[in-house]
């Protein structure tokens, strides 16, 4: 880890876009899985009450995963291709998704810990689908930011 904040070296824009689509593809997971319990229920898959914390009504919510599955799909086709858009380093704004992601994916140990404090019916795994999913799309961020804010 290197500089402030801290990132990792990332200097191949393809082995970045990989993990990004492994990222962004497991964030896909959860809305697909979401969209599933909501117009079916099946038994195999957790209740609603599981993948959603409520705070955005569901079709804004649905809405909004939807926007970011796009923008990341196009982040991750820019650094396949090479788009120099995308693929260029921006230290300025690796260092600003930096600045966001560590805050971002260290809060959500603490609201984790605040559910479980607050329900301890719900121990261990209570309603974590959310929470885990954040700490998806924090790690998304850190990996862009380490990859657009090089080392040197």
């Amino acid at each position: 880890m290197n500089g402030f904040p801290p990132g990792i070296s990332l200097p191949d824009p393809t082995v970045t876009a990989s993990i990004l689509a492994l990222l962004g593809g497991l964030f896909a997971l959860r809305v697909v899985g979401q969209a599933i319990v909501v117009r079916s229920a099946p038994t195999w898959l957790p209740p609603m009450s599981e993948w959603y914390s409520g705070v955005l009504p569901y079709p804004q919510l649905l809405a909004t995963q939807l926007v970011l599955l796009g923008l990341m799909g196009v982040v991750v086709a820019g650094l396949a291709l090479g788009w120099p858009v995308i693929a260029d380093p921006r230290p300025a704004l690796g260092t600003l998704l930096l600045l966001i992601a560590w805050p971002y994916g260290l809060s959500m140990p603490v609201r984790y810990g605040v559910r479980m404090w607050r329900h301890p019916e719900a121990r261990w795994t209570g309603r974590t689908i959310p929470i885990v999913f954040h700490i998806v799309l924090a790690t998304w961020l850190f990996v862009l930011g380490s990859y657009l804010r090089p080392v040197g």
